[in-house]
């Protein structure tokens, strides 16, 4: 059985492969959202603590730095010791040593050869040390075996959007979506929808974010029409179409999407599109619609 270290330290991109991560969208729209999890919240807590009392020791790195050379010295005699791995990776995050780090993540894809989200988190950890040809490396290696890793795929266009690489993000993911589906051996991929709806939404984030509204939109119509129950794209084609300023347009789509999306977010969803009472009155009654694009809703280019 798998650890669960990855739910632990590894928060993908749920607005685009589930639902929980809708809060991001409410949050900030279309940008680029932080790869990092918690710990790099707390490493960046801890940075602007030390420069409010820069002369303050704090005691606890002291042992923390004295778990780290135990767990070193552990490994030493059983390198693929798991919970020896576990701890140094713990402690070396705390301790914002990212080159130990990497260490215990290398040793824990050894463990886990079946679970390439331990490689994502690796390919992480190289792109905060700058290491960016290590993360790139990593996340090759999983879509060598999985060209539709999505972890790995949002991971390595992350990377290449650091590198202020939009382009190349782009040509990845139409790639992808492109030889999803083609024949193998002679016989022919099972196509995921949901993969392919989540690789889709990336390119339109990235479409957006380079301010190609017209592209953005046109992936969430595609999306959308495949995907007919998902709540994702047409959500995604609202706040664009908000976010222009062409609010009437926007109005039927988050209408739509609240219709469609789980009772958790419908509210959230609400407050975004910032509904009129007389629109409240007919969402009670309204039953999903279509979601193809019309010339009325589509923006200019």
């Amino acid at each position: 059985m798998a650890s669960n270290i990855t739910e632990k330290y590894y928060r993908p991109r749920l607005w685009i492969y589930g639902l929980s991560g809708l809060l991001f969208i409410l949050a900030g729209g279309l940008l680029l959202m932080p790869r990092f999890d918690r710990w790099l919240v707390a490493r960046q807590t801890a940075a602007a603590a030390q420069t409010q009392a820069q002369e303050t020791v704090d005691p606890t790195i002291a042992l923390l730095e004295k778990d780290q050379q135990s767990y070193e010295i552990w490994l030493e005699k059983e390198p693929t010791n798991e919970r020896a791995l576990r701890g140094l990776l713990d402690t070396s995050l705390k301790l914002d040593d990212l080159t130990a780090a990497a260490t215990a993540l290398e040793g824990l894809a050894q463990v886990h050869s079946e679970n390439a989200d331990y490689l994502v988190l690796l390919g992480q950890v190289k792109q905060e040390a700058k290491d960016y040809e290590g993360a790139a490396a990593t996340y090759r290696k999983i879509l060598l075996t999985d060209p539709t890793h999505i972890n790995a795929l949002q991971g390595m266009v992350d990377l290449l959007l650091v590198q202020n690489r939009p382009e190349g993000a782009i040509e990845l993911l139409q790639t992808t979506l492109r030889e999803m589906g083609q024949l193998t051996e002679e016989e022919t991929i099972e196509i995921d929808p949901q993969k392919v709806t989540s690789i889709q939404l990336m390119l339109g984030q990235i479409y957006a974010a380079q301010k190609r509204f017209g592209e953005a939109i046109a992936i969430y119509d595609q999306a959308a029409s495949v995907n007919k129950t998902d709540f994702r794209p047409i959500l995604a084609k609202a706040i664009v179409l908000k976010n222009q300023g062409n609010e009437a347009a926007a109005k039927p789509f988050f209408l739509n999407a609240i219709a469609l999306a789980p009772a958790t977010y419908k509210d959230q969803i609400k407050d975004m599109a910032v509904l009129s009472e007389a629109d409240l009155k007919t969402l009670e009654t309204l039953s999903p619609v279509e979601t193809e694009a019309t010339p009325e809703t589509a923006p200019p280019e």
